[in-house]
């Protein structure tokens, strides 16, 4: 799977877009909330770890279950049989 396509990609760069905006914006702003801005940068870090652990693990059981996203039918399929279409 390209990297590009990864959700648990998106879910790591949008934590790190989100981190830089909420230390660098009040940085330049006011610095006294310096010390709030990183406890909240460090609150947030486990919902997102959260997230790209849960992902992690739907993928895996989805792979355990022999099932794969097709991202051409929008939909999951069987690895051993391309041409059969799975809802999940």
């Amino acid at each position: 799977m390209p990297i590009l396509k990864s959700r648990k990609f998106w879910i790591a760069v949008f934590d790190v877009v989100i981190s830089c905006l909420t230390y660098f914006i009040p940085k330049y702003t006011d610095p006294i909330l310096g010390g709030h801005i990183l406890w909240l940068i460090a609150a947030w870090q486990p919902i997102f770890y959260a997230l790209i652990t849960g992902t992690t693990q739907e993928d895996l059981a989805l792979k355990k279950l022999g099932l794969i996203y097709d991202p051409k039918l929008k939909d999951y399929r069987s690895v051993s049989d391309p041409e059969s279409r799975i809802s999940a």
